[in-house]
């Protein structure tokens, strides 16, 4: 059972069939390739990372709309809604 939910875990996290076929093959042979199924797993989470960070990073524009509309509301004022942030002097 701990196998077939680890096997979910990989897949839904999003690593590829043949990528899970390779861990399950690393496994059946048993001790002594641990420096590949080390491999294995560390550059599935770095495409994991990489899968977060872009979400994450696309949520800083809307993070900034909601401060600046909950601030205009704070402040009572209201002022023009734009797409794109106002232009500020250097």
């Amino acid at each position: 059972m701990e196998w077939l939910h680890l096997c979910v875990n990989l897949r839904a996290s999003g690593m590829p069939l043949p990528a899970i076929r390779q861990y399950a093959h690393l496994i059946r042979q048993g001790a002594g390739n641990e420096e590949d199924l080390l491999a294995l797993l560390r550059r599935h989470r770095g495409e994991v990372t990489t899968q977060i960070e872009q979400p994450t990073e696309n949520l800083d524009p809307i993070n900034h709309r909601i401060a600046h509309y909950a601030d205009q509301l704070a402040r009572a004022t209201t002022g023009p809604i734009r797409c794109a942030p106002a232009a500020t002097d250097a």
